[in-house]
């Protein structure tokens, strides 16, 4: 017989509606209903969590994340389910684990099928829905902190042999459409199920919006790695920024984008196109020092993390310190910051349909936020998988 909770809280943000003194229901790994506490029936043998002044949303889910807590998901199937773990306590509830190259296409191959397996792993922590393939198919012109030797011409057969190494794992890829064979490479991935995503690319406007005709939804850390904005080239970002068709990730740490560039993405798309997203490395969360990125020296050094050149080297933020900032730095109401680390991302790579969104018939993802907006608890599939055992949690 599965396990039954119901959770109650001061405050329940769906992130669509917020339900004042509210309880959502859980019947295993999903939600059987959400709704005012005083209307809500408590299924035989539930258990009941009084999560008190809490306020309960979705679970975070990070479409754009190379690691944290010391791993890395090159590192194989372990390694992304130790990432999951990691990641509940900082209230992710699904991720995509993101790869970069190895040095030979056949090493890159066998990256692609271990993190597979970390996915089809069933975990105790953060569910790794898929994988996201970030190149091989990019522009040494904008190569941010991947190694440029790594990248690849486009090839249809290439393609095919990473997305079959992936198993139907595979749900999103980044590729600069400008290069030859570009275009043909975003109708594939749309004909396999794989959001097409546009990144580490030089196009021009005119390029990127041939490519958003050919299917591209998806645009990789907008205003990193890519093209700028300039008012007679507006680049990849120009093109980004005025598609309603495009999702565009946002490394909402304050050190990949200025808050003022923040917040005209955001004014420019509105909060239901923007995707937050931490582009993390397996340095986040162990404070300053030194440590290796795709195989390279890094330092990190108050929060920020570069390679010897100056280059930023990723992000070590978490993913519940970029909702706060976007509160707090860029005065997004807190029910769109939410909806962009929970709505917007999960639907930009086809998972709208289970995750996301507090409601009936969505997997039980949630977490209760106390009024600093820190994370206290964690449900992943109906499945506790964290609780700070200094928040008041009563259970009964």
């Amino acid at each position: 017989m599965s396990t039954a909770f119901v959770i109650r809280a001061a405050r329940v943000l769906t992130p669509l509606e917020v339900i004042i003194n509210g309880a959502v229901v859980v019947q295993g790994s999903r939600i059987l209903h959400v709704g005012p506490d005083s209307s809500t029936a408590r299924p035989d043998g539930a258990e009941l969590i009084d999560l008190g002044s809490a306020t309960l949303v979705p679970g975070f889910v990070d479409v754009h994340i190379h690691g944290s807590g010391g791993d890395t998901a090159m590192s194989g199937a372990s390694a992304v389910q130790r990432i999951s773990r990691f990641l509940a306590r900082h209230g992710v509830t699904c991720w995509l684990p993101t790869l970069t190259w190895g040095a030979t296409f056949e090493e890159s191959l066998d990256i692609v099928r271990a993190a597979a397996l970390g996915c089809e792993l069933a975990g105790d922590g953060a569910e790794a829905a898929g994988l996201h393939l970030e190149g091989p198919f990019l522009s040494p012109k904008r190569p941010g902190a991947i190694r440029p030797e790594s990248f690849r011409i486009p090839s249809l057969v290439d393609l095919d042999a990473l997305l079959d190494a992936g198993r139907g794992f595979v749900r999103l890829m980044t590729i600069a459409p400008e290069l030859p064979g570009g275009r043909e490479l975003v109708e594939r991935l749309v004909s396999r199920g794989v959001t097409a995503s546009i990144g580490h690319s030089d196009a021009t406007v005119e390029e990127a919006r041939g490519a958003i005709a050919s299917g591209v939804t998806h645009a990789t850390h907008a205003f990193n790695a890519m093209r700028g904005l300039h008012h007679r080239d507006p680049g990849v970002v120009g093109a980004i920024m005025v598609s309603d068709q495009v999702t565009a990730e946002l490394i909402a740490d304050g050190v990949h984008v200025e808050t003022t560039a923040m917040k005209v993405l955001i004014w420019a798309k509105g909060s239901d196109r923007v995707a937050v997203i931490t582009d993390a490395i397996a340095a986040a969360g162990l404070g300053d020092g030194d440590f290796t990125f795709d195989g390279r020296p890094i330092s990190v050094r108050d929060g920020k993390a570069f390679l010897a050149d100056g280059t930023i080297a990723g992000s070590v933020s978490r993913l519940d310190d970029n909702v706060r900032g976007l509160v707090r730095d860029c005065s997004v109401p807190l029910s769109r910051a939410i909806a962009m680390a929970t709505r917007v991302p999960a639907r930009s790579v086809g998972l709208e349909k289970r995750k996301g969104y507090l409601a009936g018939g969505y997997d039980a993802d949630i977490v209760a936020l106390d009024s600093d907006l820190n994370v206290r608890f964690t449900m992943a599939r109906g499945r506790i998988v964290f609780r700070d055992d200094e928040s008041p949690v009563s259970r009964r």
